[in-house]
């Protein structure tokens, strides 16, 4: 003889609807991963949604690494971005300037089911201002000297005036004529 078991149809429905309420889980896609040394953490991360999940900032924790020593959570903060029906972004951001050149960042998404991923950031290097740079001046070359002797300039562009009364009396002397002063 077989006993009833009035209570198994129930438990049966409660774990299938236990089940599918934890199907429903979040998903991650593509990160910003740029740290750069000496300015606090600003990292983000795209989430994806399942159809009809709700997800709220308390569904969303992070942990942040910077070489071997985790900063206090006092000091870290998540924000949740909705961008979409079925996307989101989050950020992690830190009050507290990067000096490590490694960065772990453990990130936990969910409420009842619960979705984590560790991401390995390498920091960039401090940003410097450019340096000005000067326009490119055509430098003229001297022309070389001899030792002891001072450069002259260069006479042939220079013209001497003529006195036409003397080229006057030039023609007349028969070739003779008086020497051009300077």
């Amino acid at each position: 003889m077989q006993k009833k078991r009035p209570w198994l149809p129930l438990v049966i429905a409660s774990l299938a609807a236990l089940a599918a309420n934890s199907a429903s889980a979040a998903g991650f896609g593509q990160s910003a991963q740029s740290a750069p040394l000496g300015q606090p953490l600003d990292f983000a991360v795209q989430l994806r949604l399942d159809a009809g999940e709700v997800l709220g900032p308390e569904c969303v924790s992070a942990e942040v690494s910077a070489g071997d020593r985790r900063l206090p959570p006092a000091l870290v903060r998540t924000e949740l971005e909705l961008t979409g029906p079925e996307t989101a972004r989050v950020r992690v951001l830190t009050s507290q300037s990067i000096d490590e050149p490694v960065l772990v960042i453990a990130l936990q998404v969910g409420c009842v089911a619960r979705v984590s991923r560790r991401f390995v950031v390498l920091a960039d290097p401090p940003v410097t201002a450019a340096a000005p740079t000067m326009a490119a001046v055509p430098l003229i070359a001297a022309a070389p000297t001899l030792a002891g002797t001072a450069p002259t300039a260069d006479t042939s562009a220079i013209t001497t005036p003529v006195n036409t009364a003397a080229r006057a009396d030039l023609a007349g002397n028969g070739g003779s004529a008086p020497a051009a002063r300077v």
